[in-house]
């Protein structure tokens, strides 16, 4: 249901869900990606959210929370950094950690698969992981006294990241060729991110078990505002360039933004430009005004007492009319940035700029990012919103830079032809293509 409730949207609850995700054949289950684009936070809270809407049923409470259940279940099994992995940085957080362990182990044992009920290898699969990482857990972190476990060293998802690399331009090198670029990878980079890897990334730089007593790899931080709280850029000890940092050098994470919007995310022409964004994905379109604020903070470091208050929904304020969807999101208490009216309001008028005058870029000759900005300057402003920054004007360049980007994302017959040719590539993977094209 949740599949069929956003093909007519643009803007979708879970943009990672597709039906063939749901009808996977034999040789798509063994992949990682459907799985976890189905067992998701994302996802339960599109069921949660669908639940108090018309369209919603009882059974979405019940398959929301097994949902969230694997989906922190596979996040301590695959953690990589102290924040999530199983340790004592934060006692509070560990002993919720093993509870949900626990937790876990029992509704799988309890769960009944099928018409019939019948137990299923899943289910032994599970428990005997579950309760192995319980034992090394209390080894490590209990006994030896470790900050924290990587669990994510556990698995074999850098094996693979390696392998993908080496496959990622030669699908079938012979033994000779596999050597040689192993060994290249091995003096260049071995910790590179292969977008068409069905595995995580490990990005950590301290791969080891037991980490030092130094706490072995840390978060980078942000640049602080000056001691009398004013911005950056009015603290003669950190200040900033005369020029404000062009907006071509803030470029987005693809890998980060691509869970706030599907690959197809194009509104359809017959949308005119007072409701380029339809009411019921006002909600799902909240949430991305949030990323894009997010990400221009931490990217353009502006920490101005006056501005960014602006950007946000104040401590004292009721919740927003459409925040609902991204609170159920949250992974915890204000992970995510809720919005201030006022910039919600602008980054709408800018979409229906962009929705009116999209069909133009395509055969457009002139510098794509300049012409829209010709389009938009009008509205890039917010009453009585500070000048020192000119933020109204930069948001809507990131938005504008956002939005064409995930343009140029849409799928076209180019990825269509090149997807067909990999699976001819292999007889028994074309083979199965045309069973299913004849079931």
């Amino acid at each position: 249901m949740l599949v069929n409730y956003q093909k007519k949207l643009s803007w979708k609850p879970a943009p990672f869900l597709k039906e063939r995700d749901l009808k996977s054949n034999h040789f798509n289950k063994m992949k990682v990606a459907p799985a976890k684009h189905v067992f998701s936070r994302t996802t339960a809270a599109a069921l949660e959210y669908l639940l108090q809407l018309p369209q919603g049923v009882p059974d979405m409470k019940t398959t929301a929370y097994f949902l969230r259940l694997v989906d922190k279940w596979n996040v301590i099994c695959t953690a990589t950094h102290g924040s999530v992995a199983p340790g004592t940085l934060n006692p509070d957080k560990f002993k919720e950690t093993l509870e949900h362990l626990d937790s876990t182990v029992e509704v799988f044992r309890a769960m009944k698969v099928g018409v019939n009920g019948a137990w299923k290898p899943a289910q032994t699969g599970v428990i005997h992981c579950t309760t192995t990482l319980k034992d090394l857990v209390q080894e490590f972190v209990v006994e030896k006294g470790d900050k924290f476990m990587r669990t994510g060293a556990l698995t074999q998802d850098f094996i693979e990241n390696e392998n993908s690399q080496v496959r990622l331009k030669h699908p079938t090198p012979t033994p000779l060729l596999f050597k040689g670029i192993l060994r290249k990878l091995a003096f260049t980079s071995l910790r590179v991110n292969v977008k068409s890897s069905s595995y995580d990334f490990d990005g950590c730089a301290q791969p080891a078990l037991r980490l030092p007593e130094d706490g072995g790899c840390a978060e980078p931080t942000l640049r602080a505002p000056g001691d009398d709280g004013n911005c950056v850029a009015e603290n003669p000890a950190l200040r900033l360039p005369d020029v404000l940092v062009d907006d071509k050098d803030l470029n987005f994470d693809p890998d980060e933004l691509s869970q706030y919007f599907s690959d197809d995310i194009v509104a359809p022409p017959e949308r005119q430009q007072d409701n380029a964004v339809l009411e019921e994905e006002k909600p799902y379109f909240y949430r991305v005004c949030g990323y894009v604020v997010f990400k221009f903070l931490c990217e353009s470091k502006l920490r101005c007492n006056t501005c960014v208050p602006r950007l946000k929904r104040g401590e004292n304020e009721p919740p927003h009319r459409y925040s609902e969807f991204l609170l159920l999101t949250n992974y915890t208490e204000n992970a995510q940035t809720e919005v201030s009216n006022e910039v919600f309001e602008l980054l709408l008028a800018a979409e229906a700029r962009f929705v009116l005058y999209q069909n133009e870029l395509k055969v457009l000759k002139e510098d794509i990012h300049a012409y829209l900005w010709e389009k938009m300057f009008d509205i890039a402003r917010i009453e009585n919103f500070p000048i020192c920054h000119d933020v109204p004007a930069r948001l809507v360049k990131r938005f504008i830079r956002m939005r064409t980007w995930m343009l140029a994302e849409k799928p076209c017959d180019v990825k269509d032809t090149m997807r067909t040719n990999s699976q001819r590539g292999s007889k028994s993977m074309y083979s199965r293509v045309l069973v299913d094209q004849v079931q």
